[in-house]
């Protein structure tokens, strides 16, 4: 018997349904994976938040002091090249269990840009404090039971990537100067970063205000949450009736 061979309109219209099965799945796959490296991501704000618990405790309520370019000994994390080798004795490095050479708790797996900073001497992590709840920020208090509705104030936070320098972020500012904000990260939610460029402005505010990330609250709880929740005053400032006559949200 003769063996009959596939003819070419045949090979082609397999060939079409093999890419039409392709381009359905990619994005489903690739979706699914970037939900799984969110999951890891809020499982290491929830141990970064166990270990900010247990500082509390041992510190009579006062806060870890957010690190910034310059060295300083009260730094929650001694990231700085100089003193990395250092991390793991000081501040938050024990009760995380960090090394030089484990320093994942602290990187979001989506993070792609982590060890080129940290190659570059940069700041190495995703996750940052809000300075406006321990750091130099608006409103900035130094401990616990200074904050006000502790499981509505966000603490740390992913970063947006080109805005990375430190482990102070700015979340929220007075009208005019929102172009000093330091932006959510949008890592695990593409679909919402459409606006470009994805960066604040004293004039366009917050771009991409729907896109989210992760976020760990004062009272230790992990939420997914939007920009446009982020970057508000009731979120950002320990004390929003502070500033009783600026706007909830920028610019």
């Amino acid at each position: 018997m003769k063996r009959r061979a596939f003819t070419l309109v045949e090979l082609l219209v397999v060939s079409g349904i093999i890419a039409l099965l392709i381009s359905i799945l990619v994005p489903a796959v690739s979706k699914v994976y970037e939900n799984a490296n969110r999951v890891t991501c809020a499982s290491n704000f929830r141990q970064v938040g166990a270990g900010i618990s247990m500082y509390l405790n041992d510190n009579k309520g006062a806060l870890p002091v957010p690190p910034g370019v310059a060295a300083d000994a009260n730094d929650a994390f001694w990231w700085q090249p100089s003193r990395i080798a250092e991390i793991g004795r000081h501040t938050m490095g024990p009760y995380l269990h960090l090394t030089p050479t484990n320093l994942r708790i602290l990187q979001c797996p989506t993070d792609e840009q982590a060890a080129t900073r940290q190659a570059a001497g940069k700041y190495p992590f995703t996750y940052v404090f809000n300075d406006n709840m321990a750091g130099i920020g608006l409103n900035s208090v130094k401990r616990i039971g200074q904050v006000k509705s502790t499981s509505e104030k966000i603490f740390v936070y992913e970063e947006n990537g080109p805005t990375i320098n430190d482990g102070n972020g700015q979340l929220w500012n007075v009208h005019g100067s929102w172009g000093n904000i330091s932006m959510l990260g949008l890592r695990h939610d593409r679909a919402n970063r459409t606006q470009y460029p994805d960066a604040s402005s004293a004039t366009t505010g917050i771009t991409n205000p729907n896109g989210r990330a992760n976020a760990l609250f004062v009272d230790g709880h992990v939420e997914y949450v939007t920009r446009t929740y982020a970057h508000s005053k009731s979120h950002a400032l320990p004390d929003p009736g502070a500033f009783p006559n600026e706007p909830e949200i920028g610019p």
